[in-house]
């Protein structure tokens, strides 16, 4: 084994011919070798020429699909995160400066996602009310006992708009236009995605929108129902045996609502009264298919009242038998 001095501090060291070969024999220990060295490109294995581009595609074919064991990823995702969980400002402020350029603000043009404010008007918009969706949602579960509406599932939940934000922004936050649904039984809705089915009318300043829905979809049991926000009157009436069962029943709607308009009676009060009777029904005081408005204390009694006597003119005049008519709706409830 050859004795030879360390080219830093000139100490005398045996060392073997591989060390040599390899260019390592020439110092005493890493730390001379690295004061040496400092700067410079490592010898052996570390000093390779740099792969060519043929290589790389060659070896990301080869590696394409595979995944490295969780033996292998499993101690380094836990080391990250001890890491992480002992200085939690520290890595903070490293992704902070990473996301924003080490400027700290992700505001506008800092955002890495900044694209000249191109957002538009309508995300603004569900920007700017994001605590109204939220209490919406909230509200909207808690009436549906935080199950879907259709299939009772309780994973996945979503809060459907029966009417979207885009077809009306004024109605979003009624309660009666939500619905609980889980992922799958929302991609099955009419609307989805921007698709749309309802007829809209307008008389004077207030706008009304008429829409069929699945009876369960409904805040109360009912076949139709009425709500007003901002000047728009949203009427929901349930999918029946008989498409013509759907004019007397929103022409009923229709009547009921403007004379609650008319007599400063707000769907609030409505709702207040409907929640009094859906409690009652509950409890085996009412029927199902027993209506809130013929009750003496309900606020929108006579609008009602009004509304169920053209009902009647309306199936009349269109030819509709009224005893089968009155068998059908009431079926819907059982």
């Amino acid at each position: 084994m050859p004795l030879m001095n360390c080219e830093n501090c000139g100490r005398e060291k045996f060392v073997t011919q591989s060390l040599i070969n390899r260019g390592f024999g020439k110092y005493c220990s890493r730390k001379c070798f690295g004061v040496v060295k400092k700067g410079k490109k490592l010898p052996g294995a570390r000093n390779r020429t740099p792969w060519t581009e043929e290589r790389k595609n060659r070896q990301s074919e080869r590696l394409k699909g595979k995944k490295r064991p969780e033996s292998a990823t499993k101690p380094m995702l836990e080391a990250n995160k001890k890491k992480r969980a002992n200085d939690p400002e520290k890595y903070r402020k490293i992704a902070i400066n990473n996301l924003s350029n080490g400027k700290g603000n992700l505001s506008k043009e800092n955002s890495p996602n900044w694209k000249g404010g191109i957002t538009s008007e309508h995300q603004t918009w569900k920007n700017n009310h994001k605590d109204q969706f939220k209490k919406h949602r909230a509200n909207v579960l808690e009436r549906d006992g935080y199950k879907c509406k259709v299939c009772s599932s309780v994973d996945n939940l979503h809060v459907h708009h029966i009417v979207s934000v885009r077809e009306c922004r004024e109605v979003s936050f009624l309660r009666m236009n939500g619905v609980t649904l889980c992922n799958e039984c929302h991609h099955d809705t009419e609307n989805y995605g921007g698709k749309e089915s309802r007829k809209s009318v307008s008389i004077g300043n207030t706008r009304i929108i008429i829409k069929t829905i699945p009876h369960i979809f409904h805040d109360f049991t009912t076949i139709g129902n009425w709500g007003e926000a901002n000047g728009v009157i949203l009427i929901f009436i349930s999918e029946l045996k008989d498409d013509t069962y759907f004019w007397p029943i929103a022409l009923h709607e229709i009547i009921e609502a403007a004379w609650c308009q008319v007599n400063n009676i707000s769907s609030i009060q409505a709702d207040a009264f409907d929640e009094i009777w859906e409690e009652e029904i509950k409890k085996g005081l009412q029927k199902p298919e027993d209506e809130a408005g013929f009750d003496p204390r309900c606020p929108y009694g006579p609008g009602h009242r009004w509304g169920a006597r053209l009902e009647r003119i309306v199936c009349h005049v269109l030819g509709i038998n009224w005893k089968k008519y009155c068998r059908d709706c009431e079926d819907i409830f059982k």
